[in-house]
């Protein structure tokens, strides 16, 4: 993906930090739905659930979404 030159554009001087976290549970679910812009009723964004704190951290509370099946949460 071309991000074009470093030293142009709007952006060029901004700071950014990203940080990864494991499971979901590093996050409360305000938080989390406020990243993910998962809230009922949001007319600009929609709701989509299958990104929302509550079906994400019960895929992992349930043990179906782990590291032994398959998955590894990168949030």
């Amino acid at each position: 993906m071309d991000q074009g030159d470093d030293d142009d554009g709007p952006t060029a001087n901004a700071d950014y930090s990203v940080r990864v976290a494991a499971t979901i549970g590093a996050f409360t679910c305000d938080e989390w739905n406020g990243f993910a812009a998962t809230a009922r009723g949001d007319k600009a964004n929609g709701y989509n659930p299958l990104v929302s704190f509550g079906f994400l951290s019960a895929l992992e509370d349930s043990g179906c979404a782990v590291r032994r099946t398959g998955w590894q949460g990168h949030h």
